[in-house]
C-alpha cells in the first residue's frame, strides 16, 4: 500500500516511532508499505530529514520520491537518500507536453 506523507513529517522525530507502532498494532508487514514523499519536501543537507528517512528505511518500509523532476534535485544527489523508487509521472507528462508543443510548431 502506498501512503503519501507530508514533508513536515520528515522533521518530526515522533513520526518513525509512530509508523513502527502502527505497523505492529495492525500487524502490517513493513515490506507491504511504501511511503511517498515529494521531491520538493527534501531539503539538501537537512540532517533531520535524512535521519528520519534512514530510520523509516531501517523499519523495512519502502521509500519513494514522488513527482521527481518537479524540484531541483539532480540524479547525482539521489545517492544521499535511501529511496527505493522514483515516481516520474509528472516529469513524463511535461516531456510529453513539450514534445507535442514542439511538433505543433512545425505545422
Amino acid at each position: 500500500m502506498c501512503i503519501n506523507i507530508s514533508g513536515v513529517e520528515l522533521t518530526n522525530e515522533n513520526f518513525p516511532p509512530l509508523v513502527k507502532r502502527l505497523l505492529e498494532t495492525h500487524k502490517v508487514s513493513p515490506c507491504s508499505v511504501e511511503l511517498e514523499v515529494t521531491e520538493t519536501a527534501l531539503v539538501a543537507g537537512d540532517k533531520a530529514c535524512l535521519e528520519t528517512l534512514n530510520v523509516l528505511n531501517a523499519l523495512g518500509v519502502s521509500l519513494a520520491l514522488d513527482d521527481f523532476g518537479t524540484g531541483y534535485t539532480a540524479f547525482s544527489q539521489l545517492i544521499h537518500y535511501p529511496a527505493n523508487a522514483l515516481k516520474l509521472i509528472a516529469l513524463l507528462s511535461v516531456i510529453y507536453f513539450l514534445k507535442k508543443s514542439h511538433e505543433a510548431k512545425w505545422f
